[in-house]
């Protein structure tokens, strides 16, 4: 059985555990749309060099 005290440990591991994984993730998807938004730029760019609007 747990005790009081252990209970609270138990509590404080699971927010930090959840609280690294939101950093992580946030850390991640700020990166990944990075390299989307580069994506996006230069195709953006072929696409203004190579067909011409009138």
């Amino acid at each position: 059985m747990l005790r009081n005290d252990e209970k609270g440990q138990a509590v404080m591991e699971y927010v930090l555990l959840t609280g690294l994984i939101g950093v992580f993730s946030i850390f991640a998807i700020r990166n990944f749309g990075e390299e989307i938004e580069k994506k996006l730029q230069s195709s953006i760019k072929r696409i203004n060099k190579t067909v011409r609007i009138r």
